[in-house]
């Protein structure tokens, strides 16, 4: 957290300022996490010139 510069931990309450979409998609991104379902960055030059 200090990395990013956050003070604050994020409490459930701070779910009401987002829609729902945003907090399910963060949920399933971290459950992707969890599951080791991960895809490297390989850069945007490398990510722009696949086909």
């Amino acid at each position: 957290m200090k990395a990013v510069k956050i003070n604050e931990p994020i409490s459930a309450a701070d779910d009401e300022d987002y829609p729902e979409h945003v907090i399910e998609g963060v949920r399933e991104s971290l459950q992707q996490a969890e599951d080791g379902k991960l895809t490297p960055y390989i850069g945007i030059r490398d990510m722009l010139n696949q086909e």
